[in-house]
């Protein structure tokens, strides 16, 4: 039953319009609930596939792996012309590098908003803590000066 209402939803989001903008404005708001919702699906599946890739390269088998891969790279050196041999550790660790990046920056955001959340939870229960700190990480990330 909601699979046909959001089928509904998305069709009638899907329809032609004058402009792009016009399809995802919030007057239309059939369609913008419906691209929103497409936002949240990819969101959440994007998100799960970063903490395990993330969660994968944490583990130790992962560096061993590493090193073997860097040493039969070396061996490689005397069976490759060096062109060869440099361009193609010089890709592996630009792409992997490049992708890392993200995976690791947005596991370090997930995991410094869970810790702002526990210390706001600890201030609040106790009872003489001073409140005016809370949520200060959250202020200063929207530019607001410091109390």
């Amino acid at each position: 039953m909601a699979e046909q209402a959001r089928a509904r939803v998305c069709s009638a989001a899907s329809q032609p319009r004058t402009s792009w903008y016009h399809r995802l404005s919030p007057i239309n708001t059939k369609a913008y609930n419906c691209y929103m919702k497409r936002f949240e699906v990819v969101k959440e599946k994007l998100t799960v596939a970063m903490n395990k890739v993330a969660e994968f390269v944490g583990r130790p088998f992962v560096f061993l792996a590493m090193i073997v891969i860097i040493a039969v790279w070396f061996v490689a050196s005397n069976f490759l012309p060096y062109d060869v041999w440099f361009d193609i550790m010089d890709v592996t660790i630009f792409i992997t590098t490049f992708f890392l990046l993200f995976v690791l920056q947005a596991s370090q955001n997930a995991d410094t908003e869970a810790i702002q959340d526990k210390l706001d939870e600890i201030i609040d229960a106790l009872p003489r803590a001073q409140t005016s700190k809370k949520g200060e990480e959250k202020r200063l990330k929207r530019g607001k000066a410091k109390r």
